[in-house]
């Protein structure tokens, strides 16, 4: 595993992560990895990639609601 899919899967499970109600599937952490992987991203670059696409499934969630 490369450093930047071990930063992807800590960050995945941060407490952060998990109180803001982002819930990674399968398919959508692959996704990340590879991002992270193909561009060789900082945490930092990882860490907004993981906001961004909770703060998209948190404004999806209020829509739906």
């Amino acid at each position: 595993m490369t450093n930047t899919a071990k930063v992807a899967k800590r960050v995945h499970r941060e407490p952060a992560t998990r109180a803001v109600g982002l819930r990674l599937t399968g398919e959508e952490f692959a996704a990340v990895k590879r991002a992270a992987d193909a561009e060789q991203r900082s945490m930092s670059s990882l860490a907004r990639i993981l906001v961004l696409q909770g703060l998209a499934q948190l404004q999806a969630q209020n829509h739906a609601s």
